[in-house]
Formats: C-alpha cells, sequence, structure tokens
C-alpha cells in the first residue's frame, strides 16, 4: 500500500489516459474551454516555482559552466537528436516526439532524481529555470522548424502563449518569494503545493486524452493507431531519453567537471516537463500527446534506476556529502 502511495502520480497517469480516451464524447465540453487548459498551465508553473528556493538558484549561478552545459544538451543536442529519428514514426506520433523534445526541464524531477544520485541538485535547479524561462522562443522553434505543423497555434501565436502562461507565472512567482512571509508560507506548505501542480497536470493529461479519444472515433477503420507504431515510438522516446543522459554526463566528463556536476547534466540534460507538453499537444491533431506522456513516464522509471546505480556507486559516507554538497 505504501508502495502504491509513491507512485500514485504514476497511476494518475494511466487513469487519466483511460478515462479520457474512454469517455472522450462525455468529457468535449471540456475540452472546447480553451481558458481552462491557460489557467491549470499558469497555475502548474506558478505554485511549481513558488516551491523553488531563490538561493538556490543563485547558488548555480556563481559557477555556471555546468548548468550551461545541461541547458545546450536540453534545448540544443536532445532537440536535434529526436529530430534524426523523427521520420521513423507515424506522423501524428513523430510530431508528439518533437514537441516532447522541445519543451524545457521538468521544475521537478531533475532536482530531485539529481539529488538522490549525489548530484548538483543546484545545477539541475538552475538548468530548469533557465530553460523554462527561454522555452518561449526555442519551443516554438524546434516544433515549426521540424514538423511544420501547427494548426491552431501559429510560431508566434505560440510565443506569445508560451510567454504569458510559462514565463509571467514563473517571474511572479520568485518575486513573491521575495516576501519573508510568502517565502516562509511556500516552504512549510511545499509538499502540498507540489501536489496541487501535480494534479494540474494530471487534468491537463486528461484533456489531452480526450482530444486523442475524439480523434479515434474521426478515424476509418483500418486507419487506427496499429501496435508497430505504439511500440516503435516507446523505443524511439527510451533511446533519445537514455542517450541524452549519456551525452550529457560524457560532455560534462570531458569538460572535466566535477562528479555531482556530471550527475546533474545528465539528468537535466534528458528530462523534459510534461506540463508545457501536454498544453501544446491540445492544439495538435491526432495522437501527439501519447509520445509527450510516454517520455515523461520512461524518464521517470528510468531515472529511478539510474539514479540508484549512481548512487549505490559511492560508499554511505561519501554519498551523504555529496548529497550535502548539492543541497548548498
Amino acid at each position: 500500500m505504501i508502495h502504491l502511495r509513491k507512485q500514485w502520480f504514476l497511476i494518475g497517469l494511466a487513469v487519466a489516459l483511460l478515462v479520457g480516451l474512454a469517455f472522450a464524447h462525455r468529457l468535449t465540453g471540456v475540452v472546447d474551454r480553451p481558458w481552462i487548459k491557460n489557467v491549470i498551465v499558469a497555475g502548474v508553473l506558478f505554485l511549481s516555482t513558488l516551491v523553488l528556493e531563490t538561493q538556490a538558484i543563485w547558488n548555480a549561478v556563481r559557477r555556471p559552466g555546468a548548468m550551461l552545459l545541461g541547458t545546450f544538451v536540453n534545448f540544443v543536442m536532445l532537440p536535434l537528436f529526436a529530430w534524426s529519428l523523427y521520420g521513423r514514426l507515424q506522423h501524428d506520433l513523430g510530431i508528439g516526439l518533437m514537441v516532447a523534445a522541445a519543451v524545457p526541464c521538468t521544475l521537478v524531477s531533475a532536482a530531485v532524481w539529481t539529488r538522490k544520485a549525489g548530484g548538483n541538485a543546484a545545477v539541475a535547479l538552475m538548468v530548469t529555470v533557465v530553460t523554462n524561462l527561454i522555452c518561449f522562443l526555442l519551443t516554438p522553434f524546434w516544433i515549426y522548424v521540424s514538423t511544420r505543423t501547427l494548426t491552431e497555434l501559429s510560431p508566434v501565436d505560440l510565443i506569445a502563449k508560451l510567454g504569458l502562461l510559462v514565463v509571467l507565472p514563473m517571474v511572479l512567482a520568485q518575486l513573491l518569494r521575495q516576501s519573508h512571509l510568502i517565502a516562509s508560507w511556500a516552504d512549510v506548505r511545499g509538499k502540498s503545493l507540489s501536489t496541487a501542480a501535480q494534479c494540474g497536470i494530471l487534468f491537463m493529461v486528461l484533456i489531452g486524452s480526450v482530444g486523442c479519444g475524439m480523434e479515434l472515433a474521426k478515424r476509418a477503420v483500418g486507419d487506427e493507431l496499429r501496435q508497430v507504431d505504439f511500440i516503435a515510438m516507446l523505443v524511439v522516446v527510451l533511446v533519445v531519453h537514455v542517450t541524452m543522459f549519456g551525452v550529457g554526463f560524457a560532455m560534462a566528463g570531458m569538460f572535466r567537471m566535477s562528479r555531482p556536476d556530471r550527475i546533474a547534466v545528465g539528468f537535466a540534460g534528458s528530462q523534459k516537463t510534461l506540463a508545457v507538453g501536454v498544453y501544446i499537444a491540445s492544439f495538435l491533431p491526432g495522437m501527439a500527446l501519447l509520445p509527450i506522456v510516454s517520455y515523461h513516464v520512461i524518464q521517470l522509471v528510468v531515472d529511478t534506476v539510474i539514479a540508484e546505480r549512481l548512487a549505490a556507486q559511492v560508499p554511505g559516507e561519501a554519498h551523504e556529502t555529496e548529497v550535502r554538497r548539492a543541497a548548498h
């Protein structure tokens, strides 16, 4: 029972997908109200950023090398690698792969997994902040250049929406944290605020899966998503994520960065956020949602194993020292 409670978010993802696909026609009223998506994604980014300690962000700025490398891997090398595999997937799934590759680093799990592995969580945190702040420019660029597909949103519209719904809430949250009273309140209720943000993501997945269900209902017999297409998508997503972790870890080693920094670059360079990806997928046709959700699930599962392996490579006392160093 305790194990199930720890995995509640993964279980929630599965339930949201199944409910959205199975009851798509009954839930179309939710999808037809764009303001709901806007409020949720802005709220998720605001709550996720409100619990980030400003001091931890500035700690990473003092030594920007690892942060810059992690950002480069996340927002340049990963989209390029995904683009090279784009044509191997069924059209809708290929578009979804590029959306997953083009969104910023996740706001929560990159720092958590980095810390568990004995890495520098401050670096992972800073990569998260930087990629989210510049995503309003680079995310539309990568999606448009690689797929030439944005049906309801032009690149200019997407830049404006991401600036308003991603960057502005993050900036506002950090400005509010400058108040000692608000910062203390957010720190005390950090777990509850993070849980609320995750619930918002689940609702966004529900909205996206309703769109998938409606698309499946429109397709002619024989044009449904084949098992081989789905399996190919899972393999490609897994390859992209694991390869980019290895690339980030190896490149940090080439630059002679410390082991904690190498771990941080590996995790932050390869992880992607679900909230922004699901939001963009809601404007795209077909099954574009599936690679985005798959990427998030795969990174949670695979990075848990990687973090445990990395932590096991260091003796207990040394691991605790690295974790304390990463926390500061």
